[in-house]
């Protein structure tokens, strides 16, 4: 990384500390003396690896998490250029929520709750829409009866108004799915 970054940075960055090794410092130790020799900044430390440590995930998106059963089944698709995916961290970390994030080209798969992360409210009500009418395309079929079938959507944004936490916005997006079939059914509803 030291030979990627310009002159001045190289000049600004004092030395190294190696993250979370896991393994025999010994059989680390020529390795730190061989960066040590060849760029001239001293190894600092090593910080070896802690289980149930959080370290924030800096530009990859962390799967990570631990969850209890029965827990809420929340899921963020990886957008291109996601930004900010350290935002979820809270929700990840919390045992009564089971975080997936998917891939772009894979399936939503069942879930409690999506995010759409970065989606202005606009964006979200017509993602929503198109969902609204894909499974209103779809006959379920028992027997000779063909039933329709109908879903009620109620999405919410930090747009609005002051989001206080996760279970905040979540209890906005259930009053407007409430508000959603108290209204008739089959619609999408922002909260």
């Amino acid at each position: 990384t030291l030979a990627l970054i310009s002159d001045s940075e190289q000049a600004r960055t004092a030395g190294f500390i190696i993250n979370r090794f896991r393994g025999d410092i010994a059989l680390l130790e020529p390795g730190l003396e061989w960066l040590a020799e060849h760029t001239g900044k001293p190894v600092f430390g090593v910080l070896p690896y802690l289980h149930g440590l959080v370290i924030d995930s800096e530009d990859s998106v962390s799967a990570a998490g631990t969850s209890e059963a029965g827990a809420l089944k929340v899921v963020v698709p990886v957008l291109p250029r996601i930004s900010n995916h350290n935002d979820f961290d809270p929700l990840r970390l919390h045992p009564g929520v089971d975080l997936v994030f998917v891939g772009p080209d894979a399936p939503i798969p069942p879930a409690d709750l999506i995010i759409l992360p970065g989606t202005h409210e606009h964006q979200a009500l017509e993602v929503a829409e198109r969902c609204r009418r894909a499974i209103g395309s779809l006959i379920l079929k028992a027997g000779d009866i063909e039933l329709p079938l109908t879903a009620s959507v109620g999405a919410a944004s930090r747009g609005k108004q002051l989001i206080r936490d996760s279970d905040h916005i979540i209890r906005l997006a259930d009053e407007a799915m409430y508000e959603a079939k108290k209204s008739g059914r089959n619609q999408v509803i922002a909260g």
